[in-house]
């Protein structure tokens, strides 16, 4: 550990410990001091052996006041000022909200206020994109069921159908109709009218958007650094091969894939709307036309953003001494062909493939079997927060079981 470093604080928010514990791997392993602050006291994040200081600081996302002064209180008690991470949306609109106050007592590496509410709001994003022609589908921002009505008689089956903002879904009503899905795909008018109406009681947060054909196989991640000046210091790509929940969801099974023409087109845009910080990108590649569209955005790191640090990108580390300023070697061009597991969660979306005919149990089989891989908590230098996630989730089994 290089004591004498200035502090990463890390924040972890509940039900988002996937993108906080590959920040802090990412960091501790080449010896930046860490500290984590946290939103669940059982989190496995906070039994990480890279995490020096583990802080439990309860529905922090949800008391700005006090998790300002919070915050502010153990940047003075440190030698030095600390460099800040969120780790997910609820945590990055919570310091963009703060950053005045923050910003005395800790180096952000956010982008922009204006940036990060366009990019989390997915009503806004889609208006800047249509201003800077942005590769996007096709979207449709419905009032009410008559809108919604009229929009399903010209648009092109199948559609989907998603929030602005993720959060506006997570509700127990939303959920009942859904599920965990981040969107919906929708086969026809009266299904698209009859689901809208449903979700409408619970949320009128509603997109409908154009759908672009292939599998999932066909989603594709960009992983990118701006530093201070817009200027590109780190890039990774990597392709899903499966997705949980399935169909409608986020990597669980992802390979990196060296993709130069997705980097120029992420930086392109970037560049474009002088983006400053991490940024993670989701593409869908058109397999007719071989067009990559963005389907978002996402101003922070992703989930899974270990298999880039993995593959030679440590785009954490990277922001790390961006934002002291200190000296680093820029990293080469990334090692392809490392997969990233979250076995759990491939594991429920291979019940769904199966059914559907999509992946064999053999298929499935060997992907697991074969190539070089980085899991989700599974780390042999870091033990603890696998086995604390295992018993989270065998005590979950065994309430549902009994």
């Amino acid at each position: 550990m290089k004591e004498h470093l200035p502090k990463a604080v890390v924040m972890s928010v509940s039900g988002g410990v996937e993108g906080s514990i590959n920040v802090v791997r990412s960091l501790g392993r080449e010896g930046v001091p860490v500290i984590v602050v946290s939103e669940d006291r059982d989190s496995p994040v906070m039994n990480s052996k890279y995490a020096g200081e583990a802080l439990y600081l309860e529905r922090f996302t949800l008391t700005d006041e006090r998790t300002r002064d919070f915050l502010i209180n153990l940047a003075k008690g440190q030698g030095s000022k600390p460099v800040l991470f969120p780790t997910a949306d609820p945590d990055l609109l919570l310091i963009s909200r703060l950053r005045k106050e923050l910003q005395r007592y800790y180096h952000l590496i956010i982008p922009g206020e204006e940036i990060v509410d366009t990019f989390t709001d997915k009503r806004k994003f889609y208006n800047l994109s249509k201003r800077y022609n942005f590769p996007i589908p096709k979207s449709f921002i419905p009032a009410d069921t008559k809108e919604v009505s009229d929009i399903g008689e010209h648009v092109q089956y199948p559609v989907i159908m998603k929030p602005s903002q993720p959060s506006s879904w997570t509700n127990d009503g939303v959920k009942g109709i859904i599920g965990l899905k981040k969107a919906v795909i929708v086969k026809s008018s009266a299904e698209l009218i009859d689901l809208y109406t449903k979700i409408a009681e619970f949320s009128s947060d509603i997109i409908i958007q154009e759908y672009i054909p292939g599998e999932d196989d066909c989603h594709y991640d960009l992983h990118l650094y701006m530093d201070k000046n817009a200027e590109p210091l780190g890039a990774f790509t990597g392709r899903k091969i499966r997705i949980h929940p399935a169909y409608a969801g986020s990597g669980c099974f992802v390979r990196s894939m060296l993709i130069e023409d997705l980097i120029k087109l992420g930086i392109k845009i970037l560049k474009q709307v002088d983006y400053t910080g991490l940024a993670n990108f989701n593409f869908k590649k058109d397999p007719v036309t071989a067009d990559f569209k963005l389907l978002e955005i996402n101003p922070r790191v992703s989930q899974w953003n270990i298999l880039a640090a993995e593959c030679g990108v440590n785009l954490p580390l990277l922001a790390y001494y961006d934002s002291l300023d200190l000296e680093f070697v820029k990293p080469g061009t990334q090692e392809e062909n490392i997969q990233y597991l979250s076995f759990i969660e491939d594991l429920k979306s291979f019940i769904e493939y199966r059914r559907n005919g999509d992946w064999t149990f053999l298929n499935w089989l060997y992907s697991l079997l074969s190539g070089k891989k980085v899991y989700q908590f599974y780390a042999p230098d870091d033990l603890r927060p696998f086995f604390m996630d295992l018993a989270h989730r065998c005590k979950s089994l065994l309430k549902r079981l009994f």
